[in-house]
């Protein structure tokens, strides 16, 4: 079985991987820092970890050319990107005011409060790689 690593030269191979090294960078911000948490805390930590998981499998999937690509699997694709960037806009929405709500008990120098701002920054920037994913897939598809 040969590697199908064509894929990831294009545009859209290099966001995939681009989400996949985002979601570590911030599940490893959100997750360190997850203590004394609420539920809208939980839910963006659920988002990133499940878009993360579908994300790596997906590249799996592609890079092992387990399935041949096809219209309908570009469609697929389109619509996971669609629905992974709706649930991280939602969860980030959450998660700020989450964010803005344990600020006002702790103290600025507080490191947790900066690894939740990253955490919050690189979801930013990974729901943008998301959404610009899907976009460029809904304009390669007919």
């Amino acid at each position: 079985m040969a590697l199908n690593t064509d894929r990831f030269g294009s545009r859209i191979g290099i966001l995939k991987i681009l989400t996949i090294v985002f979601g570590i960078i911030t599940v490893g911000f959100i997750g360190y820092s997850y203590y004394d948490v609420e539920g809208l805390d939980e839910a963006y930590l659920s988002c990133v970890i499940i878009c993360l998981i579908v994300s790596f499998l997906w590249a799996l999937v592609i890079i092992f050319d387990v399935i041949h690509e096809s219209e309908s699997l570009k469609k697929l694709d389109m619509l996971f990107h669609m629905i992974a960037t709706v649930f991280y806009l939602i969860t980030l929405l959450c998660f700020v005011i989450s964010l803005i709500k344990w600020r006002s008990g702790k103290r600025k120098t507080d490191y947790r409060l900066w690894q939740r701002i990253f955490a919050f920054i690189f979801g930013v920037i990974t729901n943008a790689v998301y959404g610009y994913t899907a976009l460029l897939l809904y304009h390669s598809t007919d």
